[in-house]
């Protein structure tokens, strides 16, 4: 969190505002789903219990590769779209955390079981170290944008030209690949922002 607050001073200085975009979004929250970057998409496994009278079993993974692909889409994968300080606090959780499944859900989910068996409880689990994984992620990407901007951009420019030597350097394009990827596609405002090119020559 308090690298993300000095990355925002200096996007601030160089007047990119894909950078500042992206810090806000990490410091306040994704307000959407369209614009999350890859890392913070989690695929996850979902548990539960279940009994049908006679027999009941509990913390089990439930089938759903009989269920419709936009719900299992639903069920296996969950957007992280919470502050990066919300994300570092439960990663130092001893306790495992599991997505919420509403129970409106759970007769779907019977579906894939047989033999009488229906759903009590059901709930999501990600890997562990999933939410550590989130912030290495992050913290990776501001090394790597920095690294590449200390190749492109004099120790010290004046205060006056920094907004000009950002743009001849492409700071748009290093921001795109060292956090979003190839080929990305970010909305700033109302306009729309490609990036296509695949590497970044020295």
């Amino acid at each position: 969190e308090n690298a993300l607050f000095k990355a925002k001073v200096l996007a601030h200085k160089l007047g990119e505002a894909e950078l500042k975009k992206w810090i806000d979004s990490e410091l306040k929250g994704y307000p959407d789903r369209e614009n999350l970057p890859p890392y913070r998409v989690l695929h996850v496994t979902v548990i539960g219990n279940f009994s049908n009278g006679a027999y009941r079993y509990t913390d089990q993974p439930l089938p759903i590769m009989k269920l419709d692909k936009r719900l299992r889409d639903k069920l296996e994968v969950t957007h992280l779209v919470q502050s990066i300080a919300v994300i570092e606090k439960w990663s130092k959780s001893e306790s495992d955390l599991s997505i919420v499944i509403a129970p409106e859900m759970y007769g779907q989910l019977s579906k894939g079981l047989g033999g009488g068996y229906s759903v009590e409880r059901a709930w999501g689990k990600h890997s562990v170290g999933a939410m550590l994984q989130v912030v290495v992620e992050v913290r990776s990407r501001l090394l790597d944008l920095a690294l590449q901007l200390s190749d492109r951009i004099p120790r010290e420019p004046e205060t006056s030209q920094i907004k000009a030597v950002s743009k001849e350097a492409a700071v748009g394009e290093i921001l795109r690949n060292a956090v979003f990827g190839d080929n990305a596609t970010i909305v700033v405002g109302s306009g729309t922002i490609h990036g296509i090119r695949n590497s970044i020559t020295k």
